[in-house]
């Protein structure tokens, strides 16, 4: 039996091994890609549809669901049933984000065609910039994450966290909340004295402050230009405000 010092040595370094990916990709991340991935999503008029097999869909589910928390319409799009009257939820104006590590994945190349012609627009993200995938999709987002924790290589580990590092946890989200040069929120003070603004027009922001009443009040008044609390209901308003 696999000694405890053999187990902790195992989780330390798998736990270096993804933490050097994610910083990796600072230096491994085209800008000039990732600013177009921002901006394409930000303006984006449709919704944003992530895909991916296996593990790569099983992260492009919680991209998507991540990408709902910060008021951006998603919708997860499996691929093994998209040739099966799935491909209709694509709709002109849409944006795809397709994840394969290896950008040769048969479903996704026969996805490609179809998203095409019904007016959408593709983002990549994988680790093979010349891969049928990646060559004919829109944009591409390169990740380079080097070998995966697993000793055998064959779970996908490292560059699942570096998807993830580069996707889900907020940094394309919050980006695209920041390049909104207008802000309309509707705000409520949860009864634990939670402030939660939502978007409702013209705007890609969520905003959460803690804190009690008289303190979210005065920080909602510091942030936006009005305030406005409703008298029927003081636990509902509104605010307004440029840019944060």
């Amino acid at each position: 039996m696999i000694s405890a010092d053999e187990i902790y040595d195992s989780a330390l370094h798998t736990f270096a091994n993804e933490a050097n990916a994610v910083a990796k990709l600072a230096d491994t991340v085209d800008r000039e890609s990732y600013v177009k991935a921002v901006r394409m999503i930000a303006e984006c008029e449709g919704r944003i549809i992530t895909t991916g097999c296996g593990t790569s869909g099983a992260c492009a589910k919680k991209v998507s669901q991540v990408f709902n928390c910060v008021d951006r319409a998603s919708q997860f799009l499996n691929p093994a049933d998209a040739p099966h009257g799935d491909y209709g939820m694509i709709r002109q104006g849409d944006i795809i984000i397709i994840i394969s590590k290896s950008g040769k994945t048969t479903e996704m190349i026969n996805l490609i065609p179809v998203a095409k012609a019904r007016g959408a627009r593709i983002i990549t993200v994988t680790e093979n910039p010349g891969s049928p995938i990646a060559l004919e999709s829109d944009l591409n987002l390169i990740l380079s994450t080097g070998p995966e924790a697993c000793p055998y290589q064959c779970l996908s580990t490292t560059s699942v966290t570096a998807v993830f590092a580069c996707l889900m946890q907020y940094q394309l989200d919050v980006c695209c909340i920041t390049a909104s040069t207008r802000i309309i929120l509707n705000w409520c003070i949860r009864p634990a004295g939670l402030v939660q603004c939502l978007r409702r027009r013209n705007d890609r922001m969520k905003l959460i402050v803690t804190g009690s009443y008289e303190e979210s009040s005065r920080i909602a008044a510091d942030m936006f230009e009005e305030v406005i609390i409703n008298k029927k209901n003081p636990l509902l308003g509104c605010a307004t405000g440029s840019t944060l």
